[in-house]
């Protein structure tokens, strides 16, 4: 005697299929959010960098509009008025005999101001290497995808520095980095670079009242192994530290310990390394003694 029993799985069926598509749209939400968190902070430092440009700029202006130059010309002018009686005019005529002194102080008055003007343009140059440097860094992580690839976690330090680098120096934050020869890491290569950018941003502000207690800004960022199977990046400063109940709430949805924060970042932070098979932790000793903030991610087994 057989037995047979049938279901109707369609409703089963077409709720798993929706229940996937909401997973996506979410992760892609999610996605899109920390990518414009990025391009936030792209702009910002876009900013900060044409505050340089334009400081620049002024001051090639400043240097230009009050050059000796014009004096050199009257002189000049001089000389030609009198090219038909040069020796006598040289010799004998009180404006002639202070012109070879004058010309010798105006050679190094404009040597002066060349080297000044040279400086400046230097620094417009870099500054504008920079901008390109930062949109280019942008434009290649929007372009990554969700999957996990090969991943240099030094390189992607660099990259995320390129982002917060002018916001440092406007800030007067003195970096240390210190990377360890390590294997290739598996990740998200673009979610991962808004983790690290995200961290080396709070820990910047972390160190805001600093001067208050007349401490200097300091940010050590560090990658090593931290076994066989993982390697680890700290980024670590010397700011405003995290109380005993802080760092049991701090990747809490919502829970942020600044008066303009939304409690979002460092818990999609954690969500991601979680995502990526790695993880995220923090470390303090106490209220204004810093805090070290590790990320851990399993070594490519590939590589």
């Amino acid at each position: 005697m057989r037995v047979c029993i049938v279901r109707d799985i369609t409703n089963r069926k077409k709720t798993e299929t929706t229940l996937a598509d909401a997973q996506n749209q979410l992760v892609d939400a999610a996605h899109k959010s920390g990518m414009a968190d990025m391009a936030t902070g792209v702009l910002h430092n876009i900013g900060n960098i044409l505050n340089s440009v334009n400081l620049a700029s002024e001051e090639i202006h400043r240097i230009s509009g009050s050059s000796k130059i014009t004096g050199l010309l009257k002189a000049r002018d001089m000389l030609l008025k009198n090219c038909d009686n040069m020796d006598e005019f040289l010799t004998r005529d009180a404006r002639g005999k202070k012109l070879p002194e004058y010309f010798i102080k105006m050679s190094k008055v404009l040597n002066t101001e060349i080297s000044s003007i040279q400086k400046e343009s230097r620094e417009l140059i870099a500054k504008t290497t920079m901008m390109k440097e930062v949109i280019s860094t942008q434009q290649t992580y929007a372009r990554s995808g969700f999957h996990n690839e090969q991943l240099n976690l030094p390189e992607l330090v660099e990259d995320a520095l390129k982002i917060q680098n002018a916001s440092l120096k406007k800030w007067g934050v003195k970096l240390n980095t210190q990377f360890a020869d390590t294997p290739a890491c598996t990740g998200q290569k673009s979610k991962l670079l808004q983790v690290i950018t995200n961290l080396i941003k709070n820990a910047k502000e972390a160190m805001n009242d600093n001067d208050q207690f007349n401490r200097p800004k300091e940010m050590l960022i560090e990658t090593g192994m931290a076994n066989d199977t993982a390697v680890y990046l700290k980024i670590k400063d010397n700011g405003c530290g995290i109380n005993e109940e802080q760092l049991t709430k701090i990747f809490n949805h919502g829970f942020t310990t600044k008066k303009t924060g939304h409690g979002f970042g460092l818990h999609t932070c954690a969500n991601a390394m979680t995502e990526m098979k790695g993880a995220l932790k923090v470390d303090s000793k106490g209220i204004q003694k810093g805090a070290c903030f590790t990320v851990t991610l399993p070594v490519n087994k590939a590589a």
